[in-house]
């Protein structure tokens, strides 16, 4: 559980830190630190065909398809990127002992619909949200097509 996850511009407070896109099984993106504080990431990526290319767990490479995907980490940060393309695909840096911050990101959901994270938004399928404060209640923040929200 995160106190907070700034996504963006956006201030997320009370969150998992588990983002579920467009209702698949399980979280596209899980940001979580482990016993000995080193941030994790768990990510599915996919292509904009809504092709499946890559599967990092907790910072470990369950598949990586072509091989073009690296993860870099360091306690503090960690930071996907598309070797091909020379792309990132996300950012994820602490802030402090419980909160994060995703400043970069761009990557697909599962049906091929582009998510951009920039240090002044996120926009999900056309809706973009700047500067907003969301209490999570303790849930998972929500991307879907043309949708963001708290739960799923």
């Amino acid at each position: 559980m995160w106190n907070q996850v700034n996504i963006g511009s956006n201030l997320i407070h009370n969150t998992t830190g588990i983002i579920p896109v467009e209702g698949i099984s399980e979280p596209q993106i899980h940001v979580e630190r482990g016993s000995d504080l080193q941030l994790l990431l768990t990510m599915n990526v996919y292509d904009a065909s809504a092709k499946h290319v890559a599967r990092l767990r907790r910072n470990a490479w369950v598949f990586n398809g072509a091989g073009e995907y690296e993860v870099t980490t360091d306690p503090q940060s960690l930071r996907l990127d598309n070797e091909r393309t020379g792309e990132t695909v996300v950012e994820v840096r602490v802030v402090d002992r419980d909160s994060v911050e995703i400043p970069y990101g761009m990557f697909y959901s599962p049906s091929g619909a582009p998510i951009r994270i920039a240090p002044d938004s996120l926009e999900v399928g056309g809706v973009r949200m700047v500067g907003d404060i969301i209490d999570a209640c303790g849930d998972a923040i929500f991307l879907g097509h043309g949708r963001i929200g708290i739960g799923g």
